[in-house]
């Protein structure tokens, strides 16, 4: 699945919030990543895929926080916080996930 695309690439995404998804999809990745019989090659790959992950969680929890309800500032909150939890791969992602998380917790 590493080389054949993204995680959730053949699951039909109907049902809100699909960020569930994408959550599901980052356990996949960042466990590979974690594993020490990865490559440094593959590794690599499971790092991209680990980032696009990343921007499109932070970009559904951002859709979340938008919508101004008590429910879905709990979910974005719960998608910042995954992405926070994952490996650093990138100091401006991690920092746009924390504000966002400060954000959505503040307004609960």
């Amino acid at each position: 699945m590493i080389f054949n695309g993204d995680y959730w690439y053949e699951y039909e995404i109907d049902q809100q919030p699909k960020g569930d998804f994408y959550v599901q999809g980052l356990g996949f990745y960042i466990t590979a990543y974690n594993n020490p019989l990865v490559t440094v090659a593959d590794k690599a790959i499971v790092s991209q895929k680990i980032l696009s992950s990343y921007d499109k969680l932070l970009d559904e929890a951002d859709a979340l926080v938008l919508e101004d309800k008590d429910t879905s500032y709990a979910i974005a909150a719960k998608y910042y916080w995954t992405v926070l939890q994952g490996p650093n791969l990138d100091p401006e992602i991690k920092d746009r996930a924390n504000t966002g998380y400060q954000s959505a917790l503040a307004k609960q």
